[in-house]
């Protein structure tokens, strides 16, 4: 019989919100479920439920079927009886302990010599070493959240609750960090289940994501499809989809659905479900699978693209991208390099050829 973390779940608010949770994670494996969704959604009402440090009103979880909360019997494990670890945003240490005095806290009880051998395991897994005697006012940021995660860890627990433990940090931190997670994830053998806000970190260390809205769980997947393949117009906006617009359906040809979107006809995948002629869809366009040409009368390349002239009406710098903001007919977006502004030297008001992959294009029937 496969071993889970079984949940059904409400949490009521008096005059706000209701979350209801209802999922099956298993935990034979070493795994990473991300929790992913808008502020609001109920993350992290989800996730301290899970802990213990919420009470659900009505529902149960199960932990390799052993009840930690049952709220029929009125039965609700304390937090420190569930055998798991939490990670806060703020890493939450204790100021006056050093960074191997607060992996050692959970080991009261553990003889000296065993206490000290895991700890510094811990720290060798985490890259600590020399910081041992730092208080935490001594120590980086992703200094910090390493600690943290030893101690969620040392304990070897059955189930590690992180809550956007990277949001603080700065990019070059947190992108090191989010690298070494990984291997430490899957060197601990534990399964994680992870709140975050960031594609990226969700790509890269999810096995599996929930998507979360209004409260609810409402799509379940690997985190490449669940991105890539959202199941309405609501989900692929909060994904961070650009563009989603109504468009009708011409016919098809060659596993290909003709639409008009707007002014403009696109080619997009035909998934098999039969579109009829005629038929309204919402066509939801990555955008970075947009890209963009300043001579609008360049011609057709081989790769499958859809080429529509388009006016930039607007720019904005995501980091290493800018977003372009395109009038083709219909509103676009495209994500293109800094580096691709510069040597094209593009502006708002230039006339582009926008250049959209087909694969880019994902359709959701209009219900």
């Amino acid at each position: 019989m496969s071993r889970l973390l079984d949940c059904a779940f409400e949490r009521r608010f008096e005059n706000g919100p209701l979350i209801r949770a209802v999922f099956a994670l298993p935990t034979d494996e070493p795994n990473v479920t991300v929790l992913f969704g808008p502020s609001g959604s109920g993350k992290t009402t989800l996730l301290r439920c899970l802990a213990g440090l919420e009470r659900p009103d009505k529902g149960f979880i199960r932990m390799d079927g052993e009840a930690w909360c049952e709220t029929s019997s009125g039965l609700h494990l304390p937090p420190q009886k569930r055998s798991l670890g939490f990670v806060f945003q703020d890493g939450a240490l204790f100021p006056h302990l050093s960074a191997a005095g607060n992996l050692a806290y959970p080991l009261h009880g553990i003889p000296r010599a065993e206490r000290l051998g895991c700890v510094q395991a811990m720290v060798e897994l985490l890259g600590l070493d020399g910081l041992e005697h730092r208080k935490p006012g001594e120590l980086s940021g992703g200094q910090r959240q390493r600690v943290a995660l030893g101690r969620a860890l040392i304990r070897r627990p059955r189930l590690v609750l992180m809550d956007e433990p990277l949001t603080a940090l700065d990019r070059p931190a947190r992108d090191a960090l989010r690298h070494d997670l990984r291997r430490v994830f899957r060197e601990m053998a534990i399964p994680v289940l992870l709140v975050t806000h960031d594609r990226d970190e969700a790509i890269l260390l999810g096995d599996r994501m929930l998507m979360m809205q209004d409260g609810e769980i409402q799509q379940d997947g690997p985190p490449a499809e669940v991105f890539t393949r959202p199941r309405t117009p609501a989900l692929a906006e909060a994904l961070g989809i650009g563009t989603v617009v109504k468009a009708r359906v011409l016919g098809s040809e060659g596993g290909l659905v003709r639409l008009l979107a707007g002014t403009a006809e696109l080619l997009a995948p035909d998934p098999g479900s039969g579109y009829p002629l005629g038929e309204w869809v919402h066509a939801c366009i990555r955008g970075e699978g947009v890209a963009v040409e300043k001579d609008v009368n360049a011609h057709a390349d081989s790769s499958p693209r859809n080429r529509v002239r388009a006016t930039i009406t607007g720019m904005e710098r995501t980091g290493p991208l800018v977003r372009l903001h395109l009038d083709c007919g219909f509103p676009l977006e495209a994500l293109v390099t800094t580096w691709a502004c510069e040597d094209l030297a593009l502006k708002a008001g230039d006339s582009v050829l926008a250049m959209i992959k087909a694969t880019a294009i994902h359709l959701i029937p209009v219900m």
